[in-house]
């Protein structure tokens, strides 16, 4: 016997509100695989992937849900945050990152989104470029250190 449900991105406490798009889905009795993918405009760590299954005398079981891929579209200007005078930029870039230092922060570090450490250097006050001609296209960390704060940003390398 067929069963419908919606998946969606919503919020985690009321009103519940949804994030994304209604996907529709249509069941059978017999295994199925499916997959859904998710767009959200808003900012809330606390998301959650929501399946609504209603009300039903049939039963549902469902086995296993697998996130495969969550892309993170930072924005493309210059970013500055409050509090903090620091500048990272361009974002993207190809392979030259500029950092005006105005926070004295002492140190850099640089994570693939994997989390793995791939770039770490002393910078000093003011100006500071790096060159990541060795990296790959694609997202990364950037975070900047000194004894009593610390400023991370999401840059794109493209």
């Amino acid at each position: 016997m067929a069963r419908n449900f919606i998946a969606y991105v919503g919020q985690s406490i009321s009103p519940w509100s949804a994030y994304s798009e209604y996907s529709s889905v249509s069941s059978a009795d017999t295994f199925q695989t499916f997959t859904l993918i998710f767009e959200m405009s808003e900012t809330d760590n606390n998301a959650r992937i929501v399946f609504d299954l209603g009300k039903s005398e049939t039963d549902v079981f469902i086995s296993e849900v697998k996130l495969e891929e969550i892309e993170l579209v930072t924005p493309t200007t210059i970013s500055v945050f409050d509090n903090f005078e620091t500048k990272i930029y361009p974002n993207p870039f190809q392979n030259h990152l500029t950092i005006e230092n105005k926070d004295d922060f002492k140190e850099l570090s640089v994570f693939s989104l994997d989390g793995k450490l791939v770039f770490s250097s002393k910078i000093v006050k003011n100006s500071n470029s790096f060159d990541f001609h060795f990296l790959p296209p694609g997202s990364y960390l950037v975070s900047l250190f000194n004894s009593n704060k610390s400023f991370s940003l999401m840059v794109i390398k493209r």
